[in-house]
């Protein structure tokens, strides 16, 4: 509170969210220390993603009650979100780690259960980050390489889900067939018709292919599919829609997927109404 009041004074400012920062960590209290954290972020010039980091790890030294461990595993769940989406699979794995450890020991088995799957897609992204890696350092070099554009494309489309980074990469890649529709898809299809032809040649294509391939493709097909479904017209169309749509949400979401950019799964919840798609436009980058 009384950094709050003192914004007009940087250095007592910095010092107080510093203090606040401090005392919460010494509290366990995850929640304050967290929003000490980024509220220095916001206003100076600090590594916010490693603080935070070094931030739960001291919250989790000094957590004792079920709560504070409860809190701690809730906090550190979209951070690794946000380290995976940096590519920063060090940093991830130490915070699940943490968020596994924090989880169990407040007896939250089913959080820790959920956490530790999601560390198994981490390790799943770091590895094929790992190989990557070579495609995105010619990239700097020489950023139309077709071969470097198609592996570091399929990597942040596939295996991370950010259609966003990735498809203008296939567009410059050297698979023919990605590339005509990653350039489809950087046209924008606007209307129901163009979506839904964007959707069929995502499943085409994944007719073709297999395992993780074949579901992410699929998955995008269902991405174009649901933002055409409440505008298509024809009859045969919809009924045609909601039979791929069911077979796409049968398609289990790997969990290096989760945060890593636009997500392409159809979710539908328990009665089978689908759930609105994620909009990449309304958000900030």
């Amino acid at each position: 509170g009384q950094a709050g009041e003192s914004a007009d004074d940087p250095v007592l400012h910095f010092v107080l969210l510093r203090m606040a920062r401090e005392m919460a960590v010494g509290a366990a209290n995850a929640d304050v220390a967290i929003e000490a954290v980024d509220q220095m972020a916001a206003e100076f010039a600090i590594d916010a993603d490693a603080a935070r980091v070094e931030c739960l790890e001291e919250v989790s030294q000094a957590a004792r009650l079920s709560s504070q461990f409860r809190v701690l595993a809730r906090r550190a769940d979209p951070l690794i979100d946000r380290a995976v989406a940096i590519d920063d699979y060090d940093a991830a794995e130490r915070l699940g780690k943490l968020a596994v450890a924090a989880a169990q020991k407040a007896r939250e088995f089913a959080m820790a259960k959920q956490r530790a799957t999601k560390m198994e897609g981490v390790a799943e992204a770091k590895a094929a980050f790992a190989e990557v890696e070579e495609a995105l350092a010619k990239l700097d070099e020489s950023p139309v390489d077709p071969d470097a554009n198609l592996t570091a494309g399929r990597f942040y489309c596939l295996t991370k889900g950010n259609w966003d980074r990735g498809v203008a990469m296939l567009a410059l890649g050297s698979d023919p067939e990605l590339r005509s529709l990653a350039m489809r898809e950087l046209e924008e299809a606007s209307s129901p018709d163009a979506q839904i032809a964007l959707g069929d040649g995502w499943w085409d294509l994944a007719e073709t292919r297999e395992g993780r391939t074949k579901d992410g493709f699929l998955l995008r097909a269902g991405y174009w599919y649901e933002r055409a479904r409440s505008k298509a017209t024809s009859g045969l169309a919809k009924v045609r829609l909601e039979k791929r749509l069911d077979e796409i949400a049968k398609i289990e979401r790997p969990a290096s997927l989760a945060g890593g950019g636009t997500p392409s799964a159809v979710k539908r919840t328990a009665d089978g109404r689908s759930i609105k798609p994620f909009d990449p436009t309304a958000v900030e980058p």
